[in-house]
């Protein structure tokens, strides 16, 4: 019997943590069981971690609302664990939920993640939520560029076009834009934002180009010129970057495992040959109710592998010379984004190769040659070949097939740089 996984790697280049909680569901049988515990004097942080240990649930929770000079003292003698996470919760004015196989503590003054609401945050930001829509079709749109302009602050809107913004209070007169490959951009004070707007809807783009006067221009000769760019148009400098990570694991439809992270990042200059340094400021690993099947795989994947896909820094096989016979290039359309006319090229591997490449689009700006959005995929007609590639350890006589590997690498541009934005 065949068992179909799915993986799915999140990187995202994030100023400032969000916890997003999925929609929440009822269970109370493990809030009725009972635990032996005992707490000496230690910090509410590590109470939580060694509850987690004992009940052999994920806690999830945002560190910033846990306060840090509070600390638990008490022992508990076959009482229920919905009595001991009132006795540690309670006093610091926190709640708790269950969603599967996890409890998610937060404050009981936070929206619903599907409410477009401005809350004031008890240190210095203002919280958007909302959730991002086709105006024509009402589908949800995902991964939405959410950002202030000219300003170091963004993030993107998850799967369902969910997202959560904090924004600073000193950034409060500040308008936020919503934009999105083959949408208009979207503009929005953010003291329009109100509580009882909870749909951000964006409408298609139509362009009506200027009339010019076209020259043809070749597919290699752009991407040529958009490789000898890239000294010029990312950073020469280093940089440390704040990053929000998350790896799911899916048997079927159902969720088997998740894994997030809070990362500092050391981004090495594009000019150097040197390797982005990663250091995990926080993170965490959780099961979900349904287990997986005794058969088990290591995937290639992971934080490292994510970094690896800044093609800009690390140019895949399909902007290599020594690759590009293996690769049909054409100019497939040219659009704008954020107002800026952008070249799409097409590629795919040709179909006489027979190992694994990839398929896709590159969107490169027009007027400064930066590789601005990279949308590609293993190729349908070499998906037979890459198993060694995605699958790094499989059980004896088990046969692996992929079925699909796709890959979505944004940057975006500050003060005429462009930068890393999520991949």
């Amino acid at each position: 019997m065949a068992k179909h996984f799915k993986i799915c790697l999140v990187f995202l280049h994030l100023v400032f943590l969000i916890h997003n909680c999925e929609k929440l569901t009822a269970q109370t049988s493990i809030l009725e069981k009972k635990y032996f515990l005992t707490f000496h004097n230690i910090s509410i942080e590590s109470a939580i971690d060694t509850l987690r240990k004992a009940i052999d649930y994920g806690i999830s929770y945002n560190p910033d609302i846990l306060p840090q000079h509070k600390f638990v003292n008490r022992s508990f003698k076959a009482e229920p664990l919905k009595a001991i996470l009132d006795s540690i919760l309670l006093p610091l004015q926190l709640s708790y939920k269950l969603v599967n196989k996890n409890i998610i503590i937060f404050r009981p003054s936070l929206p619903r993640a599907n409410q477009a609401t401005i809350t004031p945050d008890t240190l210095k930001f203002i919280q958007l939520n909302g959730r991002v829509y086709n105006k024509k079709t009402n589908e949800s749109i995902p991964f939405v560029n959410i950002y202030i302009k000219n300003k170091n602050i963004g993030t993107i809107s998850n799967n369902d076009g969910i997202f959560i913004f904090k924004v600073p209070l000193e950034n409060a007169d500040d308008s936020v834009f919503f934009s999105s490959i083959g949408y208009v951009t979207l503009a929005k004070k953010i003291d329009n934002l109100q509580a009882s707007q909870d749909r951000i809807l964006l409408n298609e783009i139509f362009v009506k180009i200027k009339e010019v006067t076209v020259h043809y221009i070749d597919a290699k000769t752009i991407l040529k010129r958009a490789i000898d760019k890239i000294n010029v148009n990312y950073s020469n400098r280093p940089l440390i970057l704040n990053a929000f990570y998350r790896e799911t694991i899916k048997q079927n439809r159902d969720y088997v495992g998740l894994s997030e992270a809070i990362l500092h990042i050391f981004k090495a200059s594009y000019r150097s040959y040197a390797g982005d340094q990663v250091v995990i400021f926080k993170g965490r690993k959780s099961p979900f109710v349904k287990q997986m099947d005794t058969l088990t795989f290591k995937f290639q994947g992971g934080i490292a592998t994510c970094l690896l896909l800044d093609i800009a820094k690390n140019p895949s096989n399909f902007l290599a010379d020594e690759f590009i016979d293996s690769y049909d290039y054409k100019l497939d359309d040219i659009i704008n984004i954020e107002d800026r006319t952008t070249y799409v090229i097409a590629f795919d591997q040709k179909d006489n190769i027979q190992y694994p490449l990839y398929k896709g689009k590159i969107y490169i700006d027009k007027e400064t040659f930066a590789i601005v959005r990279v949308d590609f995929m293993l190729s349908p007609k070499g998906i037979d070949y890459a198993a060694s590639l995605l699958v790094r350890k499989s059980p004896r006589g088990v046969k692996v097939k992929p079925v699909s590997s796709n890959y979505i690498v944004n940057y975006s541009r500050y003060n005429n740089t462009w930068y890393l934005n999520y991949i």
